[in-house]
């Protein structure tokens, strides 16, 4: 995927994308949507659990991006 996305040229991001739907849109409009579609699905469920009385979890990226890059605990 990061060899596809830096391959990429601004004439190639600017292309209409046919996809197979009737929505023609530049390839960077759906490189765009991925990101942001990803980030509704969060807030949606965060919605739901707060809706049943429960407290959602931190969803951004840059939490689980610290919590993926912290060490172990040496703790005996």
């Amino acid at each position: 995927m990061r060899a596809w996305l830096e391959s990429l040229r601004d004439e190639d991001l600017e292309a209409v994308a046919h996809i197979g739907t009737a929505d023609r849109f530049p390839l960077w409009y759906y490189l765009v949507h991925i990101v942001t579609h990803s980030e509704q699905q969060r807030r949606d469920a965060a919605i739901l659990l707060a809706h049943c009385g429960h407290v959602a979890p931190d969803t951004e990226f840059l939490y689980y991006a610290d919590a993926c890059h912290q060490k172990p605990s040496s703790a005996p």
